[in-house]
């Protein structure tokens, strides 16, 4: 291992850490445009939207949302300097962090779910009306372009 693969995966490490560590600050405002009180207390629990002990999805999506600020404009900065293996080696590091975080953060947030190539569904059970919620998986997104750089990484 190079010296720039390791400020890269050092980087990555850093941005995972501080991600993590401002996501147990108040940072809302920062995150989102709508005010945000305290997150609801509810959880979907076989399909039924239940009150419980779930403030740690909160965490995890603020810690989610942050690290894909970073990407974002470590992504738009990388198009100044060439991809070379510290660049590789941070967007692997740091993509595998999103998708961990975002892993994260479904589970802690139900357990109905059911994951498919490139997208999920929540089934939510209303008034006995059950309803399924399709979502892109990001999370699947940002595994692809890990492995996608580490590929990169190692062909040079």
């Amino acid at each position: 291992m190079n010296r720039r693969t390791a400020y890269g995966l050092a980087l990555g490490i850093l941005s995972v850490a501080v991600a993590l560590a401002v996501a147990w600050m108040p940072i809302g405002p920062l995150l989102s445009d709508e005010p945000l009180p305290a997150p609801p207390n509810l959880l979907i629990i076989n399909g039924i939207i239940q009150p419980g002990n779930g403030f740690l999805w909160y965490y995890l999506w603020k810690a989610t949302v942050t690290l894909v600020i970073v990407f974002f404009a470590a992504l738009i900065a990388s198009f100044f300097v060439e991809a070379g293996p510290g660049v590789r080696s941070f967007f692997a590091v740091i993509s595998f962090a999103i998708a961990a975080l975002h892993y994260a953060n479904l589970l802690a947030m139900t357990n109905s779910i059911k994951i498919y190539p490139l997208f999920y569904i929540i089934n939510i059970n209303i008034n006995g009306n059950l309803i399924n919620q399709y979502y892109l998986d990001i999370g699947q997104l940002f595994i692809i372009y890990g492995v996608y750089n580490i590929l990169r990484l190692f062909k040079k």
